[in-house]
C-alpha cells in the first residue's frame, strides 16, 4: 500500500529552482523541515524531484505516492532461554517463535493457585458487559453469554505475587499491568 502526499505547485517550482541553481538535496530538505514539513515525505518529494531529473521525464507536479513503512516487529519482552526466574518461580518455555512472536510456557499458575482464584472469583461473577456506544456505558447485552470479573492489581497475597510473577516474566513494570 501507499500514500498519496500531496504538495502545492509551488513548492514543486521551488524544488525545481533550488536543483536548477546547484543547491544540494539535504539544504532543500533541510529547508522544508524549518517550515514544518514532516521529515519523510520531504525527503521523498525531494527524491522523486531527483529520480524525474535523472530519468528525464516530468516532474510531479503536486503529489507523489509514498509507499507505507513495514510494520515493526512486536519486541519479545521474553527473556532468552528454556527457563525464565519470574519473582517466586521458575518459568518453562516449552516453545517461542519470533515472526509472530509467541511462547508456551508452564508453571506459570499452579493448580493450587488456579484453585484458589477460582474460588475467590467465583461468588464475583457477573455477565460481560459491551460498551454502549450512544452513553459511553458498559451494558448487558444478549450478543454475549460469557461471565467474568476482575481482580485490582495487589487485591490481595495471590493476586499481588500473580501481578508480580508475570510483572518480572513479561519484563514490564508492575504498575503496567491490568487487573487479573
Amino acid at each position: 500500500m501507499s500514500t498519496v502526499v500531496r504538495f502545492s505547485p509551488d513548492l514543486g517550482r521551488w524544488l525545481t529552482h533550488g536543483l536548477d541553481a546547484g543547491q544540494a538535496p539535504h539544504a532543500l530538505v533541510a529547508t522544508m523541515l524549518r517550515q514544518g514539513m514532516n521529515e519523510r515525505p520531504a525527503r521523498a518529494i525531494v527524491a522523486a524531484y531527483l529520480d524525474a531529473r535523472q530519468r528525464g521525464g516530468a516532474m510531479p507536479a503536486d503529489a507523489i505516492e509514498l509507499p507505507d513503512e513495514a510494520p515493526s516487529r512486536p519486541v519479545a519482552r521474553l527473556a532468552t532461554g528454556t527457563r525464565i526466574l519470574a519473582a517466586d518461580r521458575e518459568i518453562v518455555v516449552h516453545s517461542r517463535g519470533e515472526d509472530p512472536v509467541f511462547a508456551a510456557l508452564g508453571n506459570v499458575v499452579d493448580a493450587d493457585e488456579c484453585k484458589a482464584l477460582i474460588d475467590m472469583a467465583r461468588p464475583r461473577l457477573k455477565p460481560s458487559t459491551l460498551v454502549d456506544p450512544a452513553s459511553g456505558r458498559d451494558v448487558v447485552s444478549d450478543r454475549r453469554a460469557s461471565w467474568g470479573m476482575f481482580f485490582r492489581l495487589g487485591e490481595n497475597d495471590l493476586v499481588a505475587r500473580l501481578d508480580r510473577r508475570l510483572s518480572m516474566l513479561m519484563n514490564l513494570p508492575l504498575e503496567n499491568g491490568e487487573g487479573l
